[in-house]
């Protein structure tokens, strides 16, 4: 019988996260893609997948005003950052940089942060 791997047992490590406070992790993982459509595929649009992409989305619980400030200064410095995520599907380590913030504060809920981060450039380059 299969093991079933449940969200709360995954890991999430870096940019100043504390895996304590993160809710949610959505882990999207897309490709762009090219039309190389011919008069010779048949009358069939014919699509090869190009650069690659992944998004990652997080739910944090706000617990300290310094965990709002860590996300905030990430958010305006841009700095890329190592992110490492691991659950029943392997590891995924790599750069990423916080391309959107979402601040909520709701009146009976504690106050909610959702962030964005998408895959970049290693910020000391080649």
């Amino acid at each position: 019988m299969a093991k079933i791997k449940l969200g709360k047992d995954a890991t999430i490590s870096g940019l100043g996260l504390v895996a304590a406070s993160v809710k949610n992790v959505t882990i999207d993982f897309s490709k762009a893609e090219a039309d190389v459509s011919t008069r010779g595929t048949g009358g069939y649009r014919a699509t090869i997948g190009t650069l690659k992409e992944c998004q990652i989305e997080a739910e944090i619980v706000v617990g300290a005003e310094a965990d709002l400030a860590g996300l905030r200064d990430a958010f305006e410095d841009g700095e890329p950052g190592a992110l490492t995520f691991s659950d029943g599907g392997g590891v995924l380590s790599n750069m990423f940089e916080v391309m959107s913030l979402s601040i909520t504060q709701e009146l009976e809920n504690a106050i909610m942060a959702t962030v964005t981060f998408k895959t970049t450039a290693d910020a000391v380059g080649p």
